[in-house]
């Protein structure tokens, strides 16, 4: 009869970007408490020291740290061929970096755009590249952290709906690609998660709560950072091992259905 057992990540080594805060931390902390080795990544490094500190309390296991802006091709090569060298292999790599703009047509700019594809397109897609040998080597995976506004058209998020739908298909383009080899990829895409990137971002927030009638998802409530943590770690693990190329919407309930007006 088959045992069924809680997930590990024993042996693996997992980089995640944009981890100094949000859901990137918590990613990063429960994949340490499951037994993987960890590179934490962000632009503040105090933020980063009390991270590490974290991962260290919880793993026995002191995490590689890389320090810049996900947008400069040196950090990409530090997060990956420094990983390689600090730990000795890669088996899971989370782009999970990211930077939200509020505003339709009117408000944004294309400098805005630019940017918001170069964060996360250009930067998961080198970082892949980059990693792809590696990962082949040790039938490894990538997770994108994208978002219901890949799913679903948001006109207050113009910029960021249009990258992070270039998110998913990037995925699911190297998921076609890689498959044989033994690399798995996914998306995982949460709703209104109550982080740091959203708590900045008041009016988006506000839009979202204030309302008696309709609540931020039918669930009622905002995610913790820590269950998307859980879908994302899961997906890592061998337990998800026949996952794959798919974008799994962490929202719930939003993209589901459309409630009608009673």
């Amino acid at each position: 009869m088959t045992s069924f057992e809680g997930y590990s990540l024993t042996g693996k080594v997992a980089v995640v970007t944009g981890s100094s805060s949000g859901i990137g931390a918590a990613t990063a902390l429960l994949m340490a408490q499951r037994g993987a080795n960890v590179t934490i990544h962000g632009r503040r490094t105090d933020k980063l020291e009390e991270i590490a500190n974290q991962l260290e309390e919880a793993s026995g296991n002191r995490p590689y740290v890389v320090v810049g802006d996900i947008e400069d091709s040196d950090v990409r090569a530090d997060l990956i061929n420094g990983t390689i060298n600090h730990f000795g292999r890669l088996d899971v790599l989370c782009n999970n970096a990211g930077w939200m703009k509020i505003g339709g047509m009117d408000q944004t700019e294309v400098d805005d755009l630019r940017t918001m594809l170069e964060v996360h397109i250009v930067a998961p897609f080198e970082l892949c590249k980059l990693a792809m040998s590696e990962l082949i080597k040790n039938k490894g995976n990538i997770i994108m952290t994208s978002s219901i506004c890949s799913l679903i058209g948001f006109p207050s998020l113009v910029a960021y709906s249009a990258a992070k739908a270039g998110c998913d298909n990037l995925m699911r383009s190297l998921a076609g690609e890689f498959a044989a080899q033994g690399v798995r990829l996914n998306c995982v895409n949460p709703g209104p998660v109550a982080t740091d990137l959203l708590r900045n971002e008041d009016e988006f927030l506000t839009a979202l709560s204030s309302s008696d009638t309709t609540p931020p998802t039918p669930l009622g409530r905002f995610a913790l950072a820590r269950e998307v943590a859980e879908l994302i770690s899961f997906l890592a693990s061998d337990a998800g091992a026949m996952i794959h190329g798919g974008t799994h919407a962490i929202d719930g309930g939003i993209t589901a259905f459309i409630k009608m007006p009673s």
